[in-house]
């Protein structure tokens, strides 16, 4: 009888242990599981916060285009007067043609405050400034 109280005790310990080791792995479980949810909750935010960064940058863009298609009419219409011999306004033609080279390198207008005269400006091709020699004798002065 003896024998058989401490083998029901030694069962009884060791199906408390199976349950507490159960217990704390479901706990490791259940925080796991509760971090999963908050990561796919954050994703939800972040994509759609994305989203709508992505539709303020399209608005934007598109109102950057706009304002530089305007700004560039306005300056043909502020610089067509009675006296234009039209050899000005061929000359934005075919700088804004793709077969000028200077155009298809990507530039823009440069205009000021003061309103002085704009100018087109077109950045140099990596090819030009890797040629260019600043030690060249004719850029310096005697």
């Amino acid at each position: 009888m003896i024998r058989e109280h401490q083998r029901l005790e030694e069962t009884l310990r060791r199906g408390l242990a199976a349950a507490k080791h159960t217990l704390v792995r479901d706990e490791e479980g259940q925080g796991l599981m509760v971090g999963i949810l908050r990561l796919a909750l954050q994703r939800e935010r972040l994509s759609s916060q994305n989203t709508e960064l992505r539709a303020a940058l399209a608005r934007h863009f598109e109102f950057q285009k706009r304002l530089s298609n305007t700004s560039f009419h306005v300056f043909n219409e502020d610089h067509s007067d009675s006296n234009d011999t039209g050899q000005e306004r061929s000359h934005l033609g075919a700088m804004h043609s793709g077969n000028n080279p200077e155009y298809r390198d990507g530039g823009w207008w440069v205009h000021f405050a003061d309103n002085s005269p704009p100018f087109y400006f077109y950045p140099f091709s990596r090819d030009i400034v890797d040629k260019s020699d600043p030690f060249d004798s004719k850029l310096t002065k005697h």
